[in-house]
């Protein structure tokens, strides 16, 4: 590659070392693998430069030749071109115009909603395979008409002089492969792979069990498209196998000289738990990047990593030496693209990567990436030196246990959860639930209480704990290994008293302090009570219709099934005046600072009201999903933020308890509102239970800022919190 040198010259002032031989790689004398020292690697700035478009989530790229590539980015419906060794853009091909509908054209709509591209991949030397994700908007709505396009387009030239021209687009690939697995035609058996459920409204698509394209290589006989998932990861007990799915006439579908996609055999692949992020023909197989279905996870110590495949469905994929974390730690963000190679570059001793840097934070702004005008954004990349093989002798190493140790008042009805720092799956043995000496509750692999997530194990009990006894958790060993056989040491991991009866609840017996329309999304409320562990509130951010009695989606004249609906159950003893956080954003089930959530994640908007409710009903709620809410129970609290929401009602009996915080006049004007964050503000106006409840109602206790004027959402503590003090009763 003449020009391997040049990718120092534009480069932002972090350094990285990249190990050519990391902490689980095999370096005694027994050991094939060579160890390559450490590589030394720019991270380099690429931004958008005259263009009304921001440019922060790199999502596929192509090389053109050593000089330029073709970027992709979800947030548009755009390519662009950059020089390689960084910098501003130098051509920028907007597509939308393809991705119109008819009925688009008929109303005068001149902007289609994002494909949300998540991969490129070139064929026939010159054309370009541009794949949208075809999974759900984050908070779960199904957005297939937007989003479930493969657009083929023809180019020539390069750098500035690049022009580029619609070959043609297929747009039925979800219902093919919505058939493909209902009907078994993979040979697997009927709904294997759950396609049906992954891809149905309200399901997240960033978790195992969702739905997402991520990573797309055409074969290199040119015959098959290649199709990698982020999700769902397979099989449907333990999740942990990624997903390939071959389409043997991609060519007449873009043409238009068929109308069904010929699938072929699909390809489980161990990716040591993690799910396809973007691939690449290479040499003569091909180089995944490999990561968590979901965000990065905090207790996993590599969630990116670096794989190669031969392509045969028999062979495993080889993990490669190159400790990828410290790269997405130095740039913030996600590792979601390889440049494919072009035709002329055969050393392949490095590669080239590029991050999706739409949520991070750069020094001396305040808003995220993609946030920003469009000449401040800019996404990252860097050349990575390849290792050689890696080899996994290390354990999993136990990162949190809940319950934990030594907690008094659990919840009867606790879960059971074990998180490593890395992905694992369940070996033969146990875990054994002890009262005294005696074993009251034994759980193995294949159970159906017992689920695996990547570096997480969760026991769902079907029967409760007694009141107020005493409980510890053993797990024996063997019972849980990670993708290498490397065997957990078992022991007494957590011993806990459970609690009382759970508490009753009523309107005003807690009120909200805090919440952040912008991420970290989050809500906060603290209780004016002391409660047992086992108590519930339920949340959710769907609109309200008070004519109805429901959650109710007007545009669908029916139930509502989109946003979210959680339910938190307190797992200690908790005293009046401690404050919950919920962080809503997430991919599987909320996260709190204290408590178990269950349900679906909320994404909270610029015109949102989130209810606090007791003794509801909501079908089939699970981890990550929530059905319709057959009955609301009773309201106790509620937090507008934003605007105007016209669709939205105020339940009678809270109304005086509804906290609203929005820019002026968008109580009125829907057009004004805003992603609006509000926190109460303990420094000016004190933490203690009588502080807060005496000034609530208070504006000059409140700090609130507006999306509009670049504000991010209030940070999140190292403990989930958007309070330093958060739990009073520790």
């Amino acid at each position: 590659m003449k020009n391997k040198l040049k990718h120092t010259i534009i480069a932002t002032s972090i350094l990285l070392i990249l190990s050519g031989c990391n902490s689980n790689t095999n370096n005694n004398e027994n050991s094939n693998t060579e160890d390559q020292g450490s590589v030394e690697v720019n991270l380099i700035d690429y931004t958008p430069a005259n263009s009304e478009r921001g440019s922060s989530d790199a999502s596929g790229a192509i090389a053109i030749d050593s000089d330029y590539m073709v970027v992709g980015d979800d947030e548009e419906n755009v390519l662009r071109v950059y020089p390689r060794i960084g910098g501003d853009q130098v051509l920028e091909f907007n597509f939308n115009q393809y991705l119109l509908s008819e009925k688009d054209a008929e109303d005068g709509e001149v902007e289609a909603s994002e494909l949300d591209v998540e991969a490129l991949t070139r064929y026939d030397n010159n054309k370009i395979l541009i794949v949208g994700s075809h999974g759900n908007k984050r908070n779960g709505d199904d957005v297939m008409d937007e989003r479930g396009h493969i657009l083929a387009v023809e180019f020539t030239g390069t750098g500035a002089n690049i022009t580029f021209e619609l070959i043609g687009k297929y747009s039925n690939l979800e219902e093919d492969l919505r058939v493909w697995d209902t009907e078994g035609r993979h040979g697997k058996g009927k709904d294997y792979f759950g396609l049906v459920a992954s891809s149905a409204d309200g399901v997240t698509p960033e978790s195992v069990m969702g739905m997402s394209i991520e990573g797309a290589a055409v074969s290199h006989d040119s015959s098959q498209l290649l199709l990698g998932f982020r999700a769902p990861q397979m099989d449907q007990t333990e999740r942990n196998q990624a997903l390939i799915v071959t389409i043997n006439n991609y060519q007449e579908l873009i043409s238009g000289n068929a109308s069904e996609a010929i699938l072929g055999l699909p390809i489980e692949l161990n990716l040591a738990g993690r799910g396809i992020r973007d691939m690449s023909p290479w040499g003569e197989g091909y180089l995944i990047v490999a990561g968590p279905a979901s965000a990065s996870i905090a207790e996993v110590a590599e969630n990116f990593a670096l794989f190669k495949w031969s392509g045969d469905a028999q062979d495993e994929p080889v993990l490669i030496n190159n400790e990828l974390e410290t790269l997405r730690a130095a740039s913030r963000g996600s590792i979601e693209s390889i440049v494919q190679p072009n035709s002329s570059e055969t050393e392949m001793q490095s590669v080239q990567l590029l991050l999706d840097n739409g949520d991070t934070i750069w020094e001396g702004q305040n808003s995220e990436s993609k946030g920003l005008d469009a000449e401040d954004q800019k996404f990252q990349g860097a050349y990575v030196q390849l290792g050689d093989e890696s080899f996994d002798i290390d354990a999993p190493k136990l990162q949190k246990i809940t319950p934990s140790m030594g907690l008094q008042g659990v919840n009867t009805d606790t879960v059971i959860e074990l998180k490593f720092d890395e992905g694992i799956t369940l070996g033969e043995g146990n875990i054994l639930v002890y009262q005294g000496d005696t074993v009251v509750k034994s759980y193995k692999k294949g159970d159906p209480e017992v689920s695996v997530t990547y570096n997480s194990i969760k026991v769902v009990p079907t029967d409760k704990l007694d009141y107020n006894t005493e409980y510890s958790i053993n797990i024996t060993d063997g019972f849980v290994v990670d993708h290498k056989n490397n065997i957990f040491n078992g022991a007494t991991l957590s011993e806990f008293k459970s609690a009382g009866r759970p508490t009753p609840l009523e309107p005003g017996d807690i009120v909200f302090v805090g919440a952040n329309a912008e991420s970290p999304d989050a809500i906060a409320y603290m209780l004016k009570k002391d409660i047992n562990g086992g108590t519930e509130i339920m949340f959710s951010d769907r609109d309200y219709n008070n004519e109805k009695e429901a959650f109710w989606r007007e545009k669908d004249q029916a139930l509502a099934t989109n946003e979210g609906v959680f339910r938190w159950t307190a797992d200690r003893n908790m005293q009046a005046g401690d404050i919950v956080t919920i962080q809503t954003g997430t991919d599987f089930s909320p996260h709190a600072n204290v408590g178990q959530v269950l349900g679906s994640p909320s994404g909270i908007g610029k015109a949102e009201t989130i209810y606090a409710m007791i003794n509801t009903k909501v079908e089939d709620l699970s981890d990550g999903y929530a059905g319709v809410i057959t009955d609301p129970g009773t309201f106790i609290a509620a937090i507008s933020l934003g605007g105007l929401d016209e669709d939205n009602d105020i339940p009678t009996n809270i109304i005086h308890l509804r906290q609203y915080f929005h820019p002026d006049g968008a109580d009125i004007i829907p057009d004004l509102a805003d992603q609006t964050n509000a926190i109460f503000d303990v420094d000016t106006c004190g933490r203690s239970l009588e502080s807060i409840i005496g000034n609530i109602d208070n504006t000059a206790c409140w700090k609130v800022t507006f999306k509009s004027e670049g504000a991010v959402g209030f940070p999140l503590n190292d403990d989930g919190s958007l309070f330093a003090e958060s739990i009073l009763s520790n």
